[in-house]
């Protein structure tokens, strides 16, 4: 089994560069009727990757939206504590 064939599936299932790389590294490690066995059942693996990747970009989201929301706040009371202080110099 090559890596042609894997290629193949990269391209058929638009893996990127990192899961090339990882998938390559565990095929090398694998015997070869392991190989063959894994390049048969490789749609299941593919499936499996995406579900993983689409997993990872939800909590990159979720992530980043808490973060936007974190700072939003802050800057809020940063504002409030400011406006609050200019008021008390005023009077």
């Amino acid at each position: 089994m090559t890596t042609h064939t894997l290629d193949y599936f990269f391209e058929k299932y638009h893996f990127s560069d990192r899961d090339r790389f990882d998938t390559l590294q565990i095929f090398s490690l694998l015997s070869k009727e392991k190989q063959t066995n894994f390049v048969s059942n490789f749609d299941k693996y593919a499936m499996d990757v995406q579900q993983v990747n689409s997993d990872m970009e939800i909590e990159k989201n979720i992530l980043i939206d808490d973060a936007v929301e974190q700072v939003k706040q802050a800057l809020l009371k940063n504002r409030k504590q400011k406006l609050k202080e200019e008021i008390q110099q005023n009077n």
